[in-house]
């Protein structure tokens, strides 16, 4: 893809053949995407292209190999003349030939397979074996083409030298010189650059000295602090688990030299670092009138809240607290439950440590904000984000509102029963609600994507979730029209599974990898679903019928496949489609299945040879396995026609 893909031309996918290191920018093809390609990696023979607003393409750019022709390997190493110290760190890359293209490559050490990468460049990062200097080890790859052909290249025989390079201690936490909070750290880690010799780590290796009574510390009266040594394999870290979370005071830490790497090297002298744990202090607003975060007049100590402090800012009034510059605290409450309290983050960064509480009557006004840190957010109020990115998890139980563009969370989102998810354009031509997040919804209340507030082909509302969208029994998710009655469009991206309801009051996009209507998911609504997930299952209930309409025309722009657990809901209440009966419009072809319901309004007597039409489709597979509601009484019933491009309903005698 282009290095700076933008909006304004046609970004695809172009293929290149890189076969001759001397000619490398041999054009072949171009491979047109949906949307606008930013970046590409291949992965088992098939490019993975981030495609902008269309979401994941998976293009299988090759034709199959059939040629029976197994590719060629070649091994190389970053280690000079072959040769790496053992318990060292060592890269291994492997060149593939091919006549069409590798899929993956299987690297083995001493013919025991130690990883599989399927990602081009191929290439294994691992520690030479702690053996003595002078003994060889063998590294050899097996690659395998999109045909299945499998090549095995000459084995890299590498020679071991004495480890002469101790373990380099990466990270010390908390930091040396560093300040946690009372009742946070209840435990100290030490990561190091090298795997470590577990029968090293003793009850010795790592200590905790906390200052005596006379309040400093490297005294006579220190004392020494219990906890339970464990060792981080994974990540060659050394952990001190200590038997309380530390309280107020100075403290020293100290590494040991025995502890080892696999070659039996260690730290040339101990290494110690100090850090302390301060008092977390209440700190209370106390203007009603509002004014500069800043002012230490404002709060009750008489000066800001420091960077460990818990902030209050809930006595009642109708009131703004402005900041000037980005800042940190431990947790944050804003509401007083009754007027309005307002914390201004406009153009500032607020990390948290402990948790943030919006109460009712608290807001924050954010603009360019980002809110980010340790804690989780808990919305009981009416939280607006504006084009901000708000880095934690959050959890709704009051109405939480995404507006314009562009909008970043990080999740998990868990919007509870009872409460709202909105998202909210205000902006005006060519611009749109645009929200990202990087994780998961789990969605029990309402999710309502309102799109525009004027013509609908220039305003958009985007949802792109990296994860999964679990729409539960509770939850509803609502795509609504424009605010001049014309149809809106609100995508959403990623996994998503729908046990609850989701509405098409507007035009409402569905991408991404999976779209999942359970036995208890409902799709209903008088709009549009224009479904383009790379799978569908339809094993809910599907009916026009919604809310907001009680008899309605549900058009789905792709083909319908309904399995034995799919419902159809069908409600007739007189012969004029969308307005007196129900209407399923499928633009594609359809394959049937399921149970048909048919609902007849009370009253509703049509005459003899009455028709209507119910679904309409290109072509179709299947019946119905089960009908229901075929009998209209005084001796009529309903059949069910399957004709070519729709099935309709027409009245005959019982």
């Amino acid at each position: 893809v282009g290095p700076n893909s933008t909006h304004d031309a046609a970004d695809h996918v172009s293929l290149y053949a890189v076969g001759d290191p001397a000619q490398t920018d041999q054009f072949i093809t171009t491979i047109e995407t949906p949307g606008v390609a930013y970046a590409v990696a291949i992965h088992d023979g098939l490019a993975y292209v981030a495609d902008g607003r269309a979401g994941l393409q998976i293009i299988n750019y090759l034709a199959y190999d059939a040629q029976g022709q197994p590719p060629t390997v070649t091994l190389a190493t970053s280690a000079d003349n072959n040769q790496v110290e053992a318990g060292q760190w060592l890269d291994i890359t492997a060149s593939v030939a091919d006549d069409v293209q590798a899929r993956a490559v299987t690297f083995l050490v001493d013919d025991e397979i130690v990883a599989v990468d399927r990602t081009f460049p191929f290439t294994l990062r691992m520690a030479a074996p702690p053996r003595e200097a002078g003994a060889t080890f063998a590294v050899q790859a097996q690659a395998v083409d999109t045909g299945g052909n499998m090549g095995e290249g000459n084995p890299l025989t590498l020679t071991l030298a004495a480890d002469t390079t101790p373990p380099q201690l990466l990270l010390t936490a908390p930091a040396d010189g560093g300040e946690t909070a009372l009742g946070t750290t209840a435990a100290l880690l030490v990561l190091f650059d090298d795997p470590l010799d577990p029968t090293t780590i003793t009850a010795a290796a790592l200590k905790l000295f906390a200052a005596g009574s006379d309040g400093q510390i490297d005294t006579a009266d220190d004392v020494l602090v219990n906890g339970t040594i464990a060792h981080h394999a994974a990540m060659n870290g050394v952990q001190l688990r200590l038997d309380a979370p530390l309280s107020i005071g100075e403290y020293r830490a100290e590494i040991e030299p025995g502890v080892q790497n696999l070659s039996g090297r260690g730290l040339a002298a101990p290494y110690s670092w100090r850090f302390s744990v301060s008092p977390k202090i209440e700190v209370f607003w106390t203007n009603p009138s509002g004014g500069d975060w800043d002012n230490g007049n404002n709060w009750h100590t008489g000066s800001p809240p420091a960077a460990i402090d818990d902030v209050y800012i809930t006595i009642p009034g109708d009131y703004e607290v402005k900041t000037a510059s980005d800042f940190s605290l431990g947790a944050l409450i804003v509401g007083a439950g009754a007027g309005s309290q307002i914390l201004d983050l406009t153009g500032r960064t607020l990390t948290a440590k402990s948790h943030i509480l919006l109460q009712p009557g608290g807001h924050f006004r954010t603009s360019n904000s980002v809110i980010t840190g340790t804690a989780t957010l808990r919305n009981e109020s009416i939280f607006n984000l504006r084009e901000s990115a708000l880095m934690l998890p959050v959890d709704n139980v009051g109405e939480f509102k995404l507006w314009d563009q562009p909008t970043l969370l990080r999740g998990p989102i868990y919007n509870h029963e009872g409460s709202t998810m909105l998202l909210i354009s205000t902006l005006g031509a060519n611009r749109w609600v645009s929200v990202r997040i990087e994780g998961d919804l789990y969605n029990e209340g309402l999710l309502e994507i309102q799109p525009t507030s004027s013509a609908f082909d220039a305003l958009n509302a985007h949802l792109a979730i990296s994860g999964t969208l679990e729409n539960r029994a509770t939850g509803v998710v609502r795509g609504m029209p424009d605010a001049s009655g014309r149809n809106g469009i609100g995508t959403l991206k990623g996994i998503i599974i729908n046990t609850g309801r989701i509405e098409a009051q507007g035009t409402l996009q569905i991408g991404g990898l999976l779209l999942d209507n359970q036995t208890t998911g409902l799709m209903q609504g008088s709009g549009l679903f224009d479904i383009r997930s790379n799978a569908i299952r339809h094993g809910g209930t599907i009916s026009p019928s919604a809310p907001d309409a009680p008899i309605a025309k549900l058009t789905m722009r792709n083909a319908l496949s309904m399995t034995t657990d799919t419902v159809l809901n069908m409600d007739i209440g007189g012969l004029a489609a969308g307005t007196e009966h129900d209407q399923l419009v499928v633009e594609g072809d359809a394959a049937l299945a399921g149970v048909l319901n048919i609902q007849s309004a009370d009253g509703f007597e049509p005459q003899l040879g009455a028709q209507v039409k119910i679904i309409t489709f290109k072509s179709y597979v299947g019946t119905f396995t089960q009908v229901n509601g075929l009998s209209l009484g005084n001796g009529k019933r309903w059949q069910v026609n399957y004709n070519v491009g729709d099935i309709t309903l027409e009245v005959v005698e019982e």
